[in-house]
């Protein structure tokens, strides 16, 4: 049986607490005419990953320390840079220069950015997203955050507006009451108070009569009940005033 050495455990305890916790590449997905996270950070001598879900897209650095080109792929593509210089790197889709995002990289080691990592510190997650008939987003959040709503039909972007997410099930009526009847797009993505950003998440929808017509639920309100009076005492024959008498 394999005895330490009680300062040699120690040595080995102290020295595991304070190495740099490795770093850690980020990762954004391209897709739906966006990129997820479209701001990502990283310190110098990290990389970026970029996927393609679906295309053509490019990435092109248009301003910042470096200027590079990923070339224009397709879904299953993919593209890795590895950032040394410290700086703003903007950059965006040249087949669809709507499409923009941006990587901070920031100077230093690696192992000083590991606390951004940690819980707590992640950017916001959707799920189960889905819109019912009357126009009705249910979804679920990691955490409270707000909600960037997008609304298009075809390639043109006909509604936008924000709404407040609470940490869990939340359900958001969407403003289609002045829209005309028809499919539609729906574009949805969290952001937290930091600018953390989570993958965009695409719907498609139907504007009814139905959900033109629909009106926000109204919440019932229920006066307070009257007190009752107690009832006064009866009066006898005499004139006093007591419990009746047969």
């Amino acid at each position: 049986m394999l005895v330490r050495h009680p300062a040699v455990a120690a040595l080995v305890a102290t020295a595991s607490l304070t190495a740099p916790a490795a770093a850690r590449a980020a990762d954004v997905s391209i897709a739906n005419k966006a990129f997820g996270p479209a701001d990502v950070k990283i310190p110098s001598g990290d990389s970026v990953t970029w996927s393609w879900g679906d295309g053509p897209h490019n990435v092109h650095v248009v301003q910042g320390p470096e200027v590079f080109d990923s070339g224009i792929k397709s879904a299953g593509g993919t593209y890795t840079r590895t950032l040394t210089a410290a700086g703003v790197y903007t950059y965006q889709c040249d087949v669809h220069p709507s499409m923009r995002g941006q990587v901070t990289v920031t100077a230093g080691p690696a192992g000083a950015s590991a606390p951004a990592l940690a819980i707590g510190f992640a950017p916001p997650r959707l799920g189960a997203v889905e819109v019912s008939t009357l126009a009705v987003v249910r979804l679920v959040a990691s955490q409270a955050a707000t909600l960037d709503v997008d609304i298009l039909r075809g390639a043109r972007l006909v509604k936008r507006t924000t709404a407040t997410l609470v940490s869990g099930a939340n359900r958001l009526p969407l403003p289609v009451r002045a829209l005309p009847l028809g499919r539609y797009r729906l574009r949805v993505s969290a952001r937290d108070t930091a600018g953390r950003r989570s993958a965009p998440v695409m719907r498609s929808f139907v504007v009814t009569r139905a959900a033109r017509a629909r009106r926000p639920a109204a919440r019932p309100v229920v006066a307070p009940a009257a007190p009752v009076a107690p009832a006064p005492p009866s009066e006898d024959d005499r004139g006093h005033h007591g419990p009746a008498h047969e």
